[in-house]
């Protein structure tokens, strides 16, 4: 079901969610999972190895950690950091001023009313809206992923995002055998009726 936090702390792992919404407390972290829906956080919230299958991650008044996961988009109400993410949607950040970090990704489309603090080794393969800008080695390519009607964001052989990462790796979502785990066990339950999506 559906995971509601009106105060943490709070750490979630390896679990399969409807959704998250966390409205009070220091922070929250998700890590390994898979959510249905999207997630709404008013504290500071990260989201590591994970995948949100419909919907995205809305941060309020809290900031954003998002390291290797697949969301649909990203609405960033004060300071994010996204690496290695793949977002085939809008990430949008208001507070242009706040430190935003946005490296290693594969994004559909970035709206800032100022560039990002550092918007690098990215594909933002639809386009920038507003004042964003392209960084330091970004490219705007088709990704080429292998299925993303059936929620498979991993990148085709001939990918133009494989070995474009500050490290010298892929860019976007590095799937762990854990993650891939978690989303088998997912569609499981779907073929089950247990859950929607």
């Amino acid at each position: 079901g559906k995971l509601q936090v009106n105060w943490g702390p709070v750490h979630v792992r390896s679990s399969i969610l409807s959704g998250t919404s966390f409205s009070a407390g220091p922070s929250a972290h998700l890590d390994t999972c898979v959510c249905v829906e999207g997630s709404h956080s008013m504290i500071p919230l990260t989201v590591s190895n994970s995948v949100l299958l419909k919907g995205g991650i809305h941060g309020g008044t809290g900031s954003l950690q998002l390291h290797n996961l697949v969301v649909g988009g990203v609405y960033a109400g004060r300071a994010c950091e996204l690496r290695h993410c793949t977002i085939p949607g809008l990430v949008n950040i208001q507070i242009p001023a706040s430190p935003n970090i946005l490296v290693d990704c594969i994004i559909g489309e970035v709206r800032s009313r100022r560039l990002p603090n550092k918007l690098d080794y990215c594909n933002v393969f639809r386009r920038y809206q507003d004042l964003a800008r392209p960084g330091k080695n970004c490219m705007s390519v088709d990704p080429q992923f292998v299925n993303p009607k059936g929620h498979d964001y991993r990148l085709g052989p001939k990918s133009p995002c494989r070995g474009k990462a500050s490290d010298g790796g892929d860019l976007g979502v590095r799937y762990t055998p854990e993650m891939l785990e978690m989303l088998k066990l997912a569609f499981q339950l779907r073929a089950a009726g247990v859950i929607k999506f």
